[in-house]
């Protein structure tokens, strides 16, 4: 039997994930409504696709804030929101 026969392939949807683009200033408040505070948070750069690692504050179940140093253009960075121990 293999070590994997018990493996969840993990449940990526739209009931379980969350993607925006957005811009325009230091503090991002992001509506996912997925229910949780359990989430992990990806954020990119649409030129590019380059991950950045921005500030992010789980500020309700339904609310992430992402912050920068310094204040993106308008649509320049890509969030994705997935929830976790689903």
């Amino acid at each position: 039997m293999s070590r994997y026969a018990n493996y969840k392939k993990p449940i990526v949807d739209d009931t379980h994930s969350y993607s925006t683009t957005y811009g325009g200033s230091n503090s991002n408040l992001i509506t996912h409504n997925l229910g949780s505070k359990d989430v992990d948070v990806f954020v990119y750069r649409m030129a590019d696709s380059i991950q950045v690692y921005p500030s992010v504050e789980r500020t309700t179940d339904d609310t992430i804030t992402i912050t920068h140093s310094v204040a993106p253009g308008l649509g320049e960075f890509r969030a994705v929101v997935v929830i976790v121990g689903v």
